[in-house]
């Protein structure tokens, strides 16, 4: 993935995990072949906005799902 923040977890993340904007949280149980990605859509890191962006398998490759993670980013960032 591009050079990106980037949390793993095995919880989604809640208001309390302040990061900057386009931060990924990809969470997982170690018992699964899937997980989930959460983004980081808040401009504020005191008031995280944690968007559920997906579920995906270990399997597929990161590029095409980078490639939606910037494409969703920049449409933020475009709204602001």
């Amino acid at each position: 993935m591009e050079s990106r923040n980037i949390l793993i977890r095995r919880s989604q993340p809640t208001e309390f995990d302040q990061h900057p904007y386009g931060t990924i949280c990809k969470v997982s149980d170690h018992h699964m072949s899937t997980y989930d990605l959460f983004l980081q859509v808040s401009d504020n890191m005191d008031e995280p906005n944690w968007e559920l962006f997906g579920n995906f398998t270990f399997s597929e490759s990161e590029e095409p799902i980078d490639q939606l993670i910037s494409a969703r980013l920049r449409k933020g960032m475009h709204y602001d």
